[in-house]
């Protein structure tokens, strides 16, 4: 790894360990798994977790997938990301990921300012930075693969009620873009999740080259994402049922 993306890496660590030590300690909000579905065979499996530190929500996932090759060879791909959102807004302050797969590494970091975007990207050691103007409003990360980024955009929107709005997009990929999506309410609709009927809300997001639906339960959690035409789908892992105890019958 180059010195700059040390560097990077260990000022990322060292914000996290600086809101980690406030007197009110970090605090687990939310947790889970994301199943993602290509048609009806799950295909790979994401866990994620909202940490509250200070005045940031810390948001971490770990994507885990196995392929197989050609010749039948089983290939592990893995993907891990740290957003660190503030609480109050879930206005983005920085962003990490690693990915590994076929003994390749990728390392993309975003931070921001109020006018600049700074998007470095490392492959196997090497890679460069890109400067971005940062578009007016809130913005938010898309990176392949990791769908808890959808779930931070639902809770963003969640206290929100609105017909259709933009939302503005840092896409990262070989080359990262800004893009503006809109997010349009599509009706409430109910799911049955936890062993439970849960009226959801339901949007759907459109970008110039995609569209997903969403479901949104009163929490602001995503419940579950189809993408259109793909057949590819995201389900959060319902908790267990716990069946009804079964009343004793009184002998007379």
């Amino acid at each position: 790894m180059s010195h700059f993306f040390r560097g990077v890496l260990a000022a990322s660590l060292l914000c996290l360990c600086s809101l980690s030590a406030r007197a009110d300690g970090p605090m687990t909000l939310d947790q889970g798994y994301f199943i993602v579905f290509q048609g009806d065979q799950p295909v790979a499996r994401e866990h994620f977790e909202y940490v509250r530190s200070g005045d940031s929500l810390v948001v971490t996932a770990v994507v885990e997938r196995k392929i197989r090759d050609a010749s039948g060879v089983e290939i592990k791909f893995e993907k891990t990301s740290q957003t660190v959102l503030s609480e109050f807004d879930f206005g983005m302050r920085t962003y990490l990921s690693k990915q590994t797969f076929e003994d390749h590494s990728t390392v993309k970091n975003v931070s921001t300012d109020d006018t600049t975007l700074t998007v470095s990207s490392e492959v196997d050691g090497a890679g460069g930075i890109d400067r971005i103007v940062r578009p007016a409003g809130r913005l938010y990360v898309m990176d392949p693969l990791v769908f808890s980024l959808f779930d931070i955009i639902c809770r963003s929107l969640s206290p929100q009620s609105f017909t259709k709005r933009p939302i503005q997009l840092i896409t990262l990929g070989a080359t990262s873009t800004t893009t503006e999506a809109t997010v349009s309410a599509a009706g409430a609709d109910t799911v049955r999740w936890g062993g439970k009927r849960v009226v959801t809300r339901r949007f759907v997001m459109t970008d110039p080259g995609s569209r997903f639906t969403v479901w949104m339960d009163p929490k602001g959690r995503m419940l579950r994402l189809e993408h259109d035409g793909s057949g590819l789908s995201v389900v959060r892992e319902q908790p267990a049922v716990v069946a009804p105890r079964k009343k004793a019958i009184a002998r007379k």
